[in-house]
């Protein structure tokens, strides 16, 4: 079954998996095998995340609007909440592991809640679409690609800090920190990653990896490096200071559906 979401764990173990069938997988990197697993019962999960202390998992089943979170070791449920009605698309575990941001469409793009009770904390951001949202690196900062733009929010107060415009067809289907605190990067339908200085709201540098719109990125731990996959079914990892890529990986049968760096 196609693979939904991964995500590394991080002691470097591991990676935590979840697929079309319903089933999250455990994948020992040592080893190169499944290391355990388990059913969720849903049919049509969307994300998969691992918790900060690597102890929990949690899923997002988009059939079903579902946010759930899970025992890693053991498959227990820990928490389900549901938004009936609702479309959700996307997760991502809170700075401290008690929350989570889940993303939502059409408008109020981020839903927040409490994972201790299944809680709703806020909703925030408007536009049409959520496409990606990933946390700042000290875990103040929330950054959000929709339809129309990126925005940065902090958390403390849910405030926009500042808009990002200016892509092809306005759309933002990615966004990723760099690892100094003044940059960020923001991936477009027309295939280019955009380096932002982010207190200016200003294109450092620009480049094309892709021939089609980029579906995600993810910075390398040295902060050298942007992985990013494609609709053109390209994966490439390119470099922040000069756009050019170190490795062509066109080794891919099919379109990627998910990409990690192990820390």
């Amino acid at each position: 079954h196609a693979l939904v979401g991964m995500d590394c764990t991080s002691d470097v173990q591991g990676i935590v998996m979840a697929d079309r069938s319903g089933r999250a997988i455990d994948w020992d990197l040592a080893q190169a095998k499944p290391a355990g697993g388990f059913e969720t019962g849903r049919e049509s999960l969307a994300s998969v995340r691992c918790s900060p202390d690597d102890a929990r998992i949690l899923t997002l089943d988009r059939g079903t609007s579902t946010l759930e979170e899970w025992d890693r070791k053991t498959g227990k449920r820990l928490v389900s909440t549901s938004a009936p009605g609702e479309s959700l698309n996307r997760c991502i575990y809170g700075p401290d592991g008690r929350t989570a941001f889940v993303g939502h469409q059409p408008g109020d793009n981020v839903y927040h809640y409490d994972l201790a009770c299944g809680e709703l904390l806020k909703i925030f951001v408007d536009d049409y679409s959520n496409y990606d949202m990933v946390l700042s690196a000290d875990g103040e900062r929330l950054l959000v690609g929709t339809r129309h733009q990126s925005n940065e929010w902090r958390l403390s107060d849910y405030a926009c800090l500042e808009t990002f415009t200016g892509h092809l067809g306005h759309a933002v289907p990615s966004v990723a920190y760099a690892r100094e605190d003044q940059h960020l990067l923001t991936g477009s339908r027309d295939g280019s990653i955009r380096l932002w200085d982010r207190k200016k709201a200003e294109v450092v540098r620009r480049w094309y990896p892709h021939q089609s719109y980029v579906t995600r990125m993810r910075v390398s731990p040295d902060g050298k490096w942007v992985l990013s996959y494609g609709g053109d079914r390209l994966l490439a990892e390119t470099s922040l200071e000069d756009g050019q890529p170190r490795l062509r990986w066109e080794r891919h049968m099919g379109a990627g559906t998910c990409v990690a760096f192990a820390p």
